[in-house]
């Protein structure tokens, strides 16, 4: 029973990440630098520095360029020509299948 209760939230988190993907959205500072930001620091807090670890952190590193690299190769921007409340320009994104496919690797 836990496995098809996995298996159903692996489905909706899909779903979840991917239902926008083919429309253009407005950029959100913490989508785009916040959260890796801070998953990044977490990583080093709580990472056990041994020999072995040290060996598993570089290859995490290097795949999780490479799927960062296959989600943004085929983002698309659009500049709305307006701005926020802040005065900064609206720029809109849209993220198309290499961004489902990056998720899909990491599931």
């Amino acid at each position: 029973m836990l496995k098809i209760g996995s298996y159903i939230l692996l489905f909706y988190l899909t779903f979840r990440l991917s239902k926008h993907s083919f429309e253009f959205e407005k950029v959100s500072r913490l989508e785009l630098i916040i959260l890796p930001l801070y998953s990044t620091l977490m990583f080093f807090i709580t990472m056990t520095w041994g020999e072995e670890n040290i060996m598993v952190a570089i290859i995490l590193l290097f795949l999780s360029f490479l799927v960062g690299w296959l989600q943004a190769s085929k983002v698309e921007f659009k500049d709305e020509g307006k701005e926020d409340k802040y005065q900064r320009p609206i720029v809109l994104m849209k993220k198309n299948w290499s961004y489902i496919i990056g998720w899909g690797i990491l599931f």
